[in-house]
């Protein structure tokens, strides 16, 4: 990977066979210009990869945080959330 190119590493439970390389085209579209950077979208599984699943881990703990505030005991994870 070189430093013009953006490598985005995602989880491919979710991903419909047809649409597998809409996301990186989209990215390159509407986005590569701009930033004068090629978009790489790679789908990994995440029961093989563990930084994926830590991503994952940290994606829900902060989406958690902002959609159902009632539960703080995963906050304690990231210092920046601590309430």
């Amino acid at each position: 990977m070189n430093t013009e190119e953006i490598q985005l590493i995602l989880d491919n439970r979710n991903v419909k066979i047809g649409s597998l390389n809409s996301l990186q085209d989209y990215l390159n579209s509407a986005l590569g210009l701009i930033y004068n950077k090629k978009f790489k979208v790679v789908y990994r599984n995440s029961n093989e990869h563990r930084e994926v699943q830590m991503a994952d881990l940290v994606a829900n703990v902060i989406f958690g945080y902002y959609n159902y505030r009632s539960d703080k005991s995963a906050y304690k994870l990231i210092p920046s959330m601590k309430n």
